[in-house]
């Protein structure tokens, strides 16, 4: 009603006040667009994934775009039977994929939150992990590890499942469906660089 003389009038009585013009700002919301923008620049990088530091530069992206300040990044790269954990908080020591990947079996993963989200093909969340009346090794690991929140999803590259990606909160029902629009949003630049990545290690 900003331009409503009688809600003007009421607002700031003539009496009381002289008006001699007025400005109008609009505000308009860009942290996403350009955290998603920055996303995309980083992950050009080859070593974008395994570098510890560029990796934490992800996570620190990923934590605003979220509005998460504890969120965790996890990625995973699936090839044949074999699952690489190339990198999870940026927790390794070195910056090679070969000497910083943790190497397990698909089989290990098996009844976890992981294997069900790649099962389906779609991003699976869990509010509290120790809420689940059935847990893995994966899950009471993660509880372990301080982690309560996860979503879990599958990534593609030209139709074939090549990992995970997976966020993780401290915090029980820290993330949840209303961030699946975003998550859908960094799914393909996160595909792309493991996928690059895969091809590196081969």
């Amino acid at each position: 009603n900003l331009l409503d003389p009688a809600w003007l009038r009421e607002a700031l009585p003539a009496e009381q006040f002289v008006i001699r013009g007025f400005t109008i700002f609009r505000a308009v919301e860009v942290t996403d667009q350009e955290v998603l923008s920055a996303l995309k620049r980083d992950l050009i990088d080859s070593e974008s994934i395994v570098s510890n530091e560029r990796f934490l530069g992800l996570q620190n992206r990923l934590r605003t775009l979220f509005r998460r300040p504890q969120l965790l990044l996890g990625l995973a790269a699936i090839d044949g039977d074999r699952v690489l954990l190339l990198n999870y908080g940026a927790r390794h020591e070195h910056a090679c994929i070969f000497a910083d990947s943790s190497h397990y079996r698909t089989s290990d993963f098996d009844g976890s939150v992981f294997a069900h989200a790649v099962r389906t093909g779609r991003p699976l969340g869990v509010r509290d992990l120790a809420a689940l009346p059935e847990r893995t090794h994966v899950e009471n690991d993660a509880i372990k590890a301080g982690i309560r929140n996860k979503l879990v999803a599958p990534l593609h590259y030209q139709g074939r499942m090549i990992g995970t990606l997976s966020l993780g909160s401290p915090n029980p029902g820290d993330l949840d469906a209303n961030h699946l629009p975003k998550l859908h949003e960094v799914l393909p630049l996160f595909s792309m660089a493991v996928q690059r990545s895969m091809e590196e290690l081969n």
